[in-house]
């Protein structure tokens, strides 16, 4: 985990492997002046098929500063076979990150092709071999003790087992929290709480809740208790 970052500042970024330069490129930081603008590019359901890569790639013209994907991210249903997906994923933003001439910061949220609710059987997630979505990326930092509603941290990466799948960035002057659409968790109990204690952590920001499916949505049966998607 880096955590030595100034902010608005542009750094060179270089990963060698084998003593080879596998990856060039640079990243820019965010600023802390909360009246600064940032670009914020936000969608779902995303994939890596011809459309996702044509949204992608058109990207590009506005510049943003964040991606924010609220669930679906790269379709490979928790599958441990998978992982081809999430190669594919990544490859379409390393395109767009190369054009732009930076690396482009994704938070992802998580969706039900994320933690394989249609992978063809009953929902359970193996906390020290997850799927793919918390291998690759973890969202928040590691959590203190065993601390689940948002009260304190670590600063380090968080353990398979400490991953959650509800958490909150601060972009700016803005708060965005991801809720899991009661696929790990309900809504209901550790999730609320958790809602709460960041909502009054940062009572100055302004907070925007984003989730994969609402709480009450318009193309599933409520009376279905099995339609989670």
């Amino acid at each position: 985990l880096l955590t030595v970052w100034d902010p608005a500042t542009t750094y060179e970024i270089q990963i060698v492997y084998d003593n080879k330069t596998q990856f060039n490129s640079t990243y820019r930081t965010l600023p802390n002046d909360p009246d600064t603008p940032l670009t914020i590019a936000m969608g779902g359901d995303v994939g890596s098929e011809s459309i996702a890569q044509a949204v992608t790639a058109a990207l590009y013209d506005y510049n943003p500063d964040v991606a924010i994907v609220g669930g679906d991210v790269a379709y490979d249903n928790a599958l441990q076979t998978c992982w081809y997906s999430w190669d594919e994923f990544f490859w379409m933003f390393e395109k767009l990150g190369n054009k732009l001439g930076k690396v482009l910061p994704i938070v992802a949220g998580v969706g039900n092709h994320d933690v394989g609710f249609d992978a063809g059987g009953p929902l359970t997630i193996d906390k020290e071999n997850p799927p793919h979505y918390l291998k690759f990326m973890p969202q928040h930092l590691k959590p203190a003790a065993q601390d689940v509603v948002g009260n304190d941290w670590v600063t380090a990466v968080p353990n398979f087992n400490e991953r959650r799948t509800y958490f909150h960035h601060k972009i700016g002057s803005a708060m965005f929290l991801s809720l899991d659409s009661d696929y790990v968790h309900e809504y209901s109990g550790l999730q609320m709480e958790y809602l709460q204690n960041v909502s009054d952590q940062y009572p100055d920001s302004i907070k925007f809740a984003y989730y994969h499916v609402p709480t009450y949505p318009c193309c599933v049966n409520l009376k279905d208790t099995s339609q989670k998607a």
